[in-house]
């Protein structure tokens, strides 16, 4: 007899329990994930799409999350081009989105009958939903008594509907140019958007290979006033950086993931980009500021950043670690059981919310009323 097998399900079960501690929806298993996503053992079994509660629940491809005054939890669900909502005691429902084929996009769609391609990018400021789908950014409010959904930024484009071409583009009147092929988008407390994107214009630089001034559309970090005016941001190769966070006067914090050759899909360390602020000392996950590192923030385990209400920048690695404005750097609480690269936190800033593709999970900080 052989006690492979059993053994393989106490695995799974200790996995599992590890997992499900802190899980608020949704479903995932760091074992069963390793066979494949549509592999003959994994028959849809953690994605999928189902409104239900806790471990009932169903998400494909969750890519950002976001929270409302009342700490009901918003996740841009991709996968199922849906943004899902889900309330303290883990129940799921679909928020936004649709199967239906919209042809066209008005002023004020109802959330439920509008079709998201999407989302690729999300995010939450003062019970304001803001997405950014294809063409455009639109967002959702709250407070209203009947949200609807409103175009805030570009010319939403239907599914299969494709974008004109560059000549096209730049044919047109400057009211009717916009930002395109939007990704991640993020905000600062004032409420204005920062979106990685195509840009309006094209740049152009002579050509080592023709010898021509050739044209190029450069994709990179812009943002979105409250006027709606675009600025482009120069935030070092933004695109290719996991997570980007704005404070309130503007200043970037990226974290740039460098892979090992061959190997997109493995990160071999982090690094902190692009931030106007005093870095402290001996504090090496700052790009250029030196190789002392303190072993709490290893580069080779930083995963994500997230900004507090007060600017103050927190960093996760097998620590949580906090940044001032004024660059006092401070250790909250270790992180060795932590899951989850996609962070918002709660406006005491003692509760963390995360999520990987298929599920979203709660953490309380101990001894901490607030941050």
């Amino acid at each position: 007899m052989s006690f492979r097998p059993l053994l393989l399900a106490l695995l799974f079960v200790l996995l599992s329990a590890c997992t499900q501690e802190n899980l608020l929806a949704g479903s995932y298993s760091r074992w069963v994930s390793r066979i494949g996503r549509y592999g003959e053992d994994h028959p849809h079994r953690y994605w999928g799409y189902v409104d239900a509660q806790g471990d009932k629940a169903r998400f494909d491809k969750i890519i950002a999350i976001g929270i409302d005054s009342k700490e009901n939890v918003y996740v841009a669900d991709a996968g199922n081009h849906r943004i899902r909502k889900i309330d303290q005691n883990g129940w799921v429902s679909t928020f936004v989105g649709s199967d239906h084929e919209q042809t066209r996009f008005t002023e004020q769609d109802k959330p439920l009958e509008s079709q998201l391609v999407g989302p690729s990018g999300f995010t939450v400021h003062n019970d304001v939903l803001y997405m950014s789908v294809h063409g455009c950014i639109r967002s959702l409010d709250l407070k209203e008594q009947e949200p609807t959904l409103k175009t805030y930024y570009g010319k939403c484009l239907a599914y299969g509907q494709g974008e004109p071409s560059d000549e096209e583009f730049e044919k047109l009147p400057p009211s009717e140019q916009y930002l395109r092929d939007f990704g991640t988008l993020t905000h600062d407390r004032h409420g204005n958007l920062y979106v990685v994107a195509t840009s309006i214009q094209p740049e152009r630089e002579l050509s080592s290979i023709t010898g021509k001034e050739e044209k190029y559309y450069l994709r990179q970090l812009n943002k979105i006033d409250l006027q709606k005016r675009v600025t482009p941001i120069d935030n070092h190769g933004g695109i290719r950086q996991t997570r980007i966070v704005v404070d309130g006067e503007g200043c970037v914090a990226s974290l740039y993931t460098e892979p090992p050759p061959g190997m997109g899909w493995s990160i071999t360390r982090s690094e902190v980009l692009s931030f106007c602020r005093p870095p402290p000392e001996n504090s090496g996950f700052f790009a250029g500021s030196g190789e002392t590192v303190d072993p709490r923030l290893d580069p080779e385990h930083l995963f994500t950043l997230w900004m507090g209400r007060h600017d103050d920048l927190y960093i996760f690695g097998e620590w949580l670690a906090k940044l001032s404005k004024d660059g006092e750097l401070s250790f909250i609480a270790p992180l060795q059981d932590y899951k989850g690269g996609i962070v918002t936190m709660n406006a005491a800033e003692n509760v963390i919310y995360s999520a990987n593709s298929t599920a979203v999970y709660r953490w309380e900080i101990p001894g901490r009323n607030s941050l």
